[in-house]
């Protein structure tokens, strides 16, 4: 591709060593301008900017990496920005500056979405605040969704304690868990993380459209879950709302058509954390479930636990595929989720977004188990998942929940059901 598509007698805008080489490709009676003026180029003299007011019926490819400031000082003499043109230096070649342009943004077409440390904690249940958010924006017709992570930590020195995740795991957290699950949200043009709890108002000022709305510094809210999701989907609001940021999806594009072929994907998301390890992933039902696969069909991929990517998957599935990017970032993970035929997993955090990204098909192998708070009836109840039945905040049938073990026999079951159901989905 020529880095000069169709220009003559332009002004070229700087001088630099992009300069030299557009003057020598860009044919007709090219100027030369900088701000100032003064001097020559070559033999040729150069203009300045007021000088460039006698121009105006000309193009300009500005050469310099000040290309906002230029902009500006060329609006100002009565040059239109159709008119105007870049060296950009990534693509390499000249480009409309029409192209680029970041769009305009008012304080009051912004959401702001306060996640607070104080009673929330920074895991994949900042899920139903992620998507709660969205819907209210869409509710009260905002265009933008900022989202600010509030900790606990304050100026007063009052006693706060990291009662869950130790401090260094806190900020590992928010950067890689709910920084990346923010940024799924597709209205999302910022995402913060305050250094104390009083830096807030001098965001938000005065008149800020806030999310909760009962959102207060001195009165923290419990998490938001199962209630205020059901509120929504039984008012008929959608509320399946993640989505992968376009770099995710050509990431996870490429290689797909690079290593899948036609084969259809499918995802086996791993749980392999070294607390409560007795709700981990069966190695060996999923070991004798992929020898029998036909992977002429299909292509298995393992999504291992995040804290766990970087050491050696057990023997007996070191032959299966694995993703390790797609571990490390929620973004790709999520774009995985969503090309894919099937995704398997057991309750997770990452499995908790199926039922919020479209599409996602999905098969999670549930059980009760009063041995643990965390798979309680009590608990599983409370987040909206009741024995025998499949959730009621599911986008589509095709996001199962098989009540059962994760056996070998159970995967067969639920991937044979599967496949008969939604082959050709």
């Amino acid at each position: 591709m020529s880095i000069t598509p169709h220009l003559n007698n332009v002004i070229l805008y700087g001088i630099n060593s992009v300069t030299e080489l557009l003057f020598k490709n860009i044919e007709g009676d090219n100027i030369i301008a900088t701000t100032d003026g003064n001097g020559e180029f070559g033999q040729q003299p150069i203009l300045s900017l007021t000088q460039l007011k006698e121009h105006r019926d000309r193009k300009v490819v500005i050469c310099s990496i000040f290309v906002d400031d230029i902009i500006t000082s060329l609006l100002s003499i009565g040059f239109h920005i159709e008119q105007i043109l870049f060296f950009h230096m990534a693509n390499n070649q000249i480009e409309s500056a029409c192209d680029f342009l970041i769009s305009s943004c008012k304080k009051d077409d912004i959401l702001y979405a306060v996640y607070d440390l104080g009673s929330a904690i920074a895991t994949f249940d900042a899920t139903n605040f992620a998507v709660l958010a969205e819907a209210k924006r869409i509710e009260l017709n905002k265009k933008h969704i900022h989202f600010i992570v509030v900790p606990k930590r304050n100026f007063q020195q009052h006693i706060r304690l990291y009662a869950v995740h130790a401090e260094d795991d806190v900020n590992w957290r928010v950067n890689h868990i709910l920084n990346p699950l923010f940024q799924c949200i597709k209205s999302t043009t910022g995402i913060s993380y305050l250094n104390a709890r009083e830096e807030l108002q001098g965001i938000l000022g005065n008149n800020a459209n806030v999310f909760p709305d009962n959102f207060s510094l001195e009165h923290t809210q419990p998490p938001m879950g199962f209630p205020e999701i059901i509120t929504q989907v039984r008012s008929g609001v959608d509320i399946a709302h993640l989505e992968a940021p376009e770099t995710a999806k050509r990431l996870v594009d490429n290689y797909i058509n690079n290593h899948c072929k036609d084969k259809q994907v499918i995802t086996i998301t791993m749980r392999e954390y070294s607390m409560h390890e007795q709700r981990n992933s069966s190695v060996d039902a999923w070991c004798k479930f992929l020898a029998q696969l036909d992977t002429d069909k299909y292509y298995p991929i393992i999504i291992r636990d995040t804290y766990q990517a970087t050491t050696p998957i057990a023997e007996s599935l070191s032959h299966i595929e694995q993703f390790p990017l797609a571990s490390m970032d929620i973004t790709v993970r999520v774009a995985l989720y969503q090309r894919a035929f099937l995704n398997f997993s057991i309750p997770t955090g990452p499995a908790y977004m199926f039922y919020f990204i479209k599409p996602c098909p999905s098969i999670v192998f549930r059980t009760f188990n009063d041995a643990h708070f965390a798979t309680s009836k009590v608990t599983v109840e409370k987040g909206g998942f009741f024995f025998e039945q499949q959730p009621e905040f599911r986008h589509h049938k095709n996001q199962r929940v098989f009540w059962g073990e994760e056996s070998y026999e159970n995967i067969v079951s639920a991937f044979s059901s599967f496949e008969k159901d939604f082959a050709n989905d």
